[in-house]
């Protein structure tokens, strides 16, 4: 029993294991809050406690995200009012204008004028910010996902990635980017708030990686952010 049909990024991992009976008959997926879509292609059994489990949101009573300014080393400036929603419509006014959400996700699931899913633009974190993230992860110890970026993760010691260290500010910005480098399965379609995974092409309209970038489906998205979805999973 899997507890991953919340996240399509898992997708691509089970999808070599529907076309063999054998095992696939030995496969069950614990349903979540929000099944992703992608999923409802294979043929897993699908199974659901609801006497066990939350069946519903927990309630949200964290206030809105602000934009701050922080300095290469992340001491932090005075704050100001964030401008209106369009994080890829061009650069900000402020290259080190950095999202200060803790945890980053869940936040909102932008589309452009094509209702297409876009990322929000998170800022540039530092390049100590980068070395030390590095520094974190060197001796192959990969950090979790989903306790530093949604920090909601249950798998406790059993987890197979690092909850240590902390992640905070230009860090945990890193950490966020470093994610998306992943293409998410679902791509301009997911509408999953809590979804870490990219959507369109980090390196941009000039990528030069063509048909080998896994984003390369999602190279004629226009990235500019044009509203907010209003139906999500």
């Amino acid at each position: 029993m899997l507890g991953v049909a919340h996240d399509n990024g898992y997708v691509p991992t089970l999808d070599s294991y529907k076309s063999n009976p054998g095992t696939a008959s030995q496969i069950s997926l614990l349903k979540p809050l929000h099944l992703g879509r992608e999923f409802s292609g294979l043929p897993f059994e699908v199974v659901q406690f609801d006497s066990i489990f939350r069946t519903a949101e927990l309630p949200n009573d964290r206030p809105p995200y602000k934009l701050q300014n922080r300095s290469a080393y992340g001491s932090k400036q005075p704050q100001q009012a964030p401008p209106p929603i369009s994080p890829r419509k061009g650069q900000p006014a402020l290259d080190n204008q950095l999202i200060t959400r803790n945890p980053i996700y869940p936040g909102p699931v932008l589309l452009n004028k094509d209702d297409e899913r876009v990322d929000e633009y998170l800022g540039t974190p530092s390049e100590f910010a980068e070395e030390l993230l590095k520094s974190y992860t060197s001796n192959g110890n990969k950090l979790c996902n989903i306790h530093h970026l949604l920090q909601r993760c249950n798998a406790g010691p059993r987890c197979p990635y690092s909850h240590e260290p902390t992640l905070e500010g230009e860090e945990l910005i890193a950490f966020a980017l470093r994610a998306r480098l992943t293409a998410c399965h679902a791509r301009s379609e997911c509408r999953n708030s809590m979804c870490v995974l990219g959507h369109v092409c980090p390196r941009g309209v000039n990528c030069t990686r063509k048909n080998t970038c896994y984003f390369y489906k999602v190279h004629h998205v226009d990235p500019r952010v044009d509203h907010e979805a209003t139906e999500m999973e």
